[in-house]
């Protein structure tokens, strides 16, 4: 090969190394380079993301304990007085011993204006020994719904004095909150 030759070739060999880097391996670094930036773009976005995965996480226990809490520590407010449940929850066994006689009267519920609830009066009278008159009132403040205890007079008639358990009259006065302008329930 002549040395003319050998320089055509040596040039054009050049050329084809130039046009290569310039065509081929610049545009692959450059594109490399930006799935590089890209890369850590994303891996920026997905820390982030855990990140806010767990906030979510803690935001959701943190639900989930106030609903628990308002579940334990707060009472329902019914869309009605509901007093045949009321009545129910609270009846005792009529048995002649521990409790001899219970009643019960409901009085007139007023209409709440606009967010004020409504209060149904309902007296409770009992005669019976005073685990059934703590029965009661306790059976009244474990409901779910919000009843009030608004009185309690215990009173021992004029007895014999026998030395067995003492009968009481009770008289246990309790409201019955409720919110018939409410929305559900």
């Amino acid at each position: 090969m002549t040395a003319t030759r050998e320089r055509w070739l040596l040039m054009l060999v050049a050329m084809m190394s130039i046009l290569i880097v310039t065509c081929i391996a610049i545009p692959a670094w450059r594109g490399g380079h930006q799935a590089a930036l890209e890369a850590a773009d994303l891996e920026v976005r997905v820390e982030r993301l855990e990140r806010r995965q767990a906030e979510v996480r803690g935001m959701r226990d943190e639900y989930e304990a106030m609903q628990a809490e308002v579940r334990t520590s707060f009472k329902r407010v019914p869309k009605s007085a509901e007093t045949a449940q009321v009545v129910q929850a609270l009846s005792l066994q009529v048995d002649g011993i521990r409790v001899i006689d219970q009643g019960f009267t409901a009085g007139v519920g007023g209409t709440p204006s606009e967010g004020d609830f409504a209060i149904l009066p309902i007296a409770v009278t009992l005669e019976g020994d005073f685990d059934a008159v703590f029965s009661v009132i306790h059976k009244a403040e474990a409901l779910d719904r919000l009843l009030r205890v608004s009185s309690v007079r215990i009173t021992r008639p004029n007895d014999d004095g026998s030395a067995t358990a003492p009968v009481l009259e009770a008289a246990i006065g309790l409201h019955a909150v409720f919110n018939p302008l409410q929305e559900g329930n």
